[in-house]
């Protein structure tokens, strides 16, 4: 089955994991979006909103995009398409009602989240802004549909949330490219162990003499081994 899916959604194409699980992420976001198109679309058609289907045609050629370019390689093309559009949804809901509400502050968060996962530190920025911006813009409803509230104290959380997604993304970028070093180093010192044991057994006759120097070079080179053996196999393969 996993075989299956890889091939139909084409994540062997992606060479490194984090872009991987990003794909993955995508297409199930997309899922989401899909399973929630058709609920509204049915909802909607019983209410007898027959603009609902302009929506639903909307939805189906945006995914189809999306999908497209995700299967192709174009993962960062495809996030930034994703997200500008929810915003764009998010913007025309607030021009309409006029003001933002507490269910339009908690999507600009998630969408700020979602940046930092997708797109990183352009991401980020990007979305910080335009959350800060439409708060300035516009007028904010409380959950009551009458209080206002202070744009103040609502423009810090968005920056101290894009200040810790950024912390974070710098934290996992760091680690990733410390893993990535350490990595190369260790290949490093595996083909200088493998060369100089080649070496040492084309220069010394005396078999136990080689093997010997073999494991204490190995030791010596790996000091968190504290034994190492060296077996024989004859050549009938005991």
């Amino acid at each position: 089955m996993d075989k299956v899916l890889t091939s139909v959604l084409k994540l062997d194409s992606y060479t490194s994991r984090a872009e991987r699980l990003k794909a993955v992420f995508m297409y199930v976001v997309l899922v989401a979006i899909a399973l929630l198109s058709v609920i509204l679309v049915i909802n909607e058609s019983l209410n007898g909103n027959e603009l609902i289907v302009y929506w639903l045609i909307t939805a189906i050629i945006m995914l189809t995009i999306i999908v497209g370019l995700v299967r192709y390689q174009h993962l960062t093309i495809g996030s930034w398409i994703l997200l500008s559009t929810f915003l764009l949804v998010v913007f025309i809901n607030n021009v309409s009602d006029g003001s933002i509400g507490a269910i339009t502050l908690l999507i600009n968060a998630l969408l700020l989240v979602l940046s930092s996962f997708l797109l990183g530190t352009r991401g980020i920025i990007t979305f910080t802004f335009l959350s800060v911006a439409q708060i300035l813009i516009f007028p904010i409803i409380g959950l009551d549909g009458n209080t206002i509230l202070d744009p103040v104290v609502l423009i810090f959380i968005y920056l101290a949330l894009g200040g810790v997604t950024y912390t974070y993304n710098q934290f996992v970028d760091e680690n990733r490219r410390e893993g990535r070093d350490i990595e190369s180093i260790e290949r490093i010192k595996l083909v200088d162990v493998n060369t100089r044991i080649s070496q040492m057994a084309s220069e010394t006759i005396d078999l136990d003499d080689a093997l010997n120097k073999t494991i204490q070079l190995i030791l010596e080179s790996y000091p968190q081994i504290n034994h190492a053996r060296v077996f024989l196999i004859d050549t009938d393969g005991i």
